[in-house]
């Protein structure tokens, strides 16, 4: 089962791999924990491949 919170990441990653960003400014404008997540998520695509 696919949490709700789960959902709204793989949300946001759609929206950061289009290059925009959960928070207006750059990338250091943006929460660590947002990034981190963005980085598993990509880490994770990628180790699928």
């Amino acid at each position: 089962m696919v949490t709700h919170e789960s959902q709204e990441a793989i949300r946001l990653y759609g929206f950061y791999k289009q290059k925009i960003l959960a928070l207006s400014g750059g990338v250091l404008e943006q929460p660590d924990k947002y990034i981190k997540l963005m980085q598993t998520i990509e880490r994770q695509i990628n180790n699928g491949k």
